[in-house]
């Protein structure tokens, strides 16, 4: 929270297997709504997301045995 008040919160997300990467852009805390950065300017989820739709996709090796053709 403090990190969101004063500037210095870069990312925030939610992962799954379904949705891979889903981006938070506003965090509601008791009466006060702390919007994220946008999300365009994100590194860390967006490199994630990235890489997890390229994985899910066979765009990239599936190292860790992930994926199951069924």
């Amino acid at each position: 929270i403090n990190a969101a008040r004063n500037g210095t919160l870069e990312d925030a997300f939610g992962a799954g297997t379904a949705a891979t990467i889903a981006q938070i852009a506003v965090i509601g805390y008791r009466d006060e709504m702390l919007t994220l950065p946008p999300l365009e300017t994100r590194t860390i989820s967006n490199k994630i997301k990235s890489y997890m739709d390229a994985l899910k996709a066979g765009e990239v090796e599936d190292e860790l045995g992930w994926n199951l053709l069924v």
